[in-house]
């Protein structure tokens, strides 16, 4: 069995660190280090990190670089980007650094997400150009996104970030978005949610086939109707 991080003597250090610090103001720290400001930040490019307002010191940094070191994470770092599976309770590899970059992973992840990418674009191309119709024959004209856990926060970010843009008959003033948070469930009538949307003309996004228990017949493509159950949370 595998040593647990917090039983290592370094966990134990920073652990030992942090209660002492739970009684020091930050206004002390700042009005007794004149260079508080050039040893507690970091600049990259453009990038400013300044944690100089934080309840830290250079024995703070010491400790936890210390304990970066004994548990591998520049090892482990590099072992995420190279595509190894490291999440070791689904056994599979952690790839949301192929999705945003365009060297993480093998080269037949990278095609995998450069192929998806392309996929993705087409479709939202055909929706927006009415060249894909719902079954009525009409226009798409609102996004349902369905979230389960984490997998909820990124399209809910998107469409805060884009709430002033649309796109023809795609209109965010109408969008919305339902939040599974496991293990607590969303009460509903029949049809209150869907009901504010004329159907035959929304598109509903489910996310992520290994968050969910989705009913046998709900599929990329397939139609579904008002009150029909979809699944839950797994």
């Amino acid at each position: 069995m595998s040593e647990l991080n917090s039983s290592i003597p370094a966990w134990a250090a920073v652990t030992a660190h942090a209660k002492d610090m739970a009684t020091v103001h930050l206004r002390d720290l700042a009005g007794t280090d004149a260079k508080r400001w050039q040893q507690c930040h970091v600049e990259h490019d453009t990038w400013l990190l300044d944690y100089s307002r934080q309840r830290i010191t250079q024995q703070s940094l010491s400790l936890l670089l210390d304990l970066a070191r004994a548990v591998g994470l520049s090892d482990r770092i590099v072992a995420m980007f190279r595509g190894d599976p490291i999440n070791t309770t689904e056994k599979r590899a952690v790839l949301h650094t192929a999705l945003r970059s365009d060297f993480a992973g093998s080269p037949a992840i990278q095609a995998e997400v450069k192929a998806s990418r392309q996929k993705l674009e087409n479709y939202v191309a055909a929706v927006r150009s009415g060249r894909k119709l719902g079954i009525t024959g009409k226009k798409f004209r609102h996004v349902v996104n369905i979230g389960i856990g984490g997998s909820d926060l990124g399209p809910l970010l998107v469409c805060d970030a884009l709430r002033a843009e649309w796109s023809g008959d795609i209109t965010p003033a109408a969008k919305r978005v339902v939040t599974v948070l496991p293990p607590q469930q969303i009460a509903l009538e029949k049809g209150a949610e869907l009901g504010r949307f004329n159907m035959g003309s929304t598109v509903i996004l489910l996310f992520e086939p290994n968050r969910a228990r989705w009913q046998s017949g709900v599929h990329a493509g397939s139609v579904v109707r008002l009150g029909q159950s979809l699944g839950g949370a797994a």
